[in-house]
């Protein structure tokens, strides 16, 4: 095993724990009404309750990954972020936005409480590389979200709101959101591709 993919796989464990206190600190800043909590920047979009709520789903499927409930985990982020999507889209309100919080900061949020639609489709992603077996295909899902969440960062380094908010009609994504996305899509690219490498018989253990 080369020392690149042992770095993967020591620091798959400490990025999931790390997305899991980061999502329960938003959640906890939502119910205590802590605004620096939700939003970081001053003046910018917040993480979203919900948000926060898949990524802790998620991170929680990451950490249980060979156990049999894994698979729950992960799809109730799917279900979440995919419901989200579909209101987005629909223009139909299932009431799904601020079922376990009541929104209070409401910048660059045309709908109180509901996640950007590129956070949805991030959270389907992942969701789906945790339900697939395939290296090289959750590779790709991964590379997805990557790009997309680097493109919000640097919407946020050059003041370009176009490469974090789609429309004006649309969520904007929140930057720790686009930092969590990178980070966890990131670690799991490295830890996937070592494991394909091991399995098609290109590194040496």
């Amino acid at each position: 095993m080369t020392w690149t993919s042992r770095l993967c796989r020591a620091a798959e464990r400490p990025m999931l724990w790390s997305v899991l206190l980061a999502a329960a600190f938003v959640m906890l800043s939502w119910k205590a009404g802590f605004e620096p909590g939700v939003r970081i920047i001053p003046g910018a979009a917040p993480m979203q309750f919900n948000t926060a709520l898949c990524f802790g789903l998620l991170a929680i499927a990451g950490l249980r990954r060979h156990q049999p409930d894994m698979k729950w985990w992960a799809v109730a982020a799917l279900l979440l972020a995919a419901l989200t999507l579909v209101q987005d889209y629909s223009r139909v309100n299932a009431g799904i936005d601020q079922a376990f919080q009541r929104a209070w900061y409401f910048e660059n949020t045309p709908e109180p409480g509901r996640m950007a639609p590129f956070t949805a489709v991030g959270f389907i992603l992942i969701a789906a590389v945790r339900l697939t077996n395939r290296a090289p295909v959750a590779i790709l899902l991964l590379g997805v979200v990557v790009l997309r969440a680097g493109a919000a960062l640097i919407g946020y380094g050059i003041e370009t709101a176009e490469l974090y908010q789609i429309a004006e009609d649309k969520t904007a994504m929140a930057v720790h959101t686009a930092a969590l996305f990178a980070a966890y899509s990131t670690v799991e690219i490295c830890r996937l591709h070592a494991r394909w490498r091991r399995r098609t018989g290109k590194e040496s253990t």
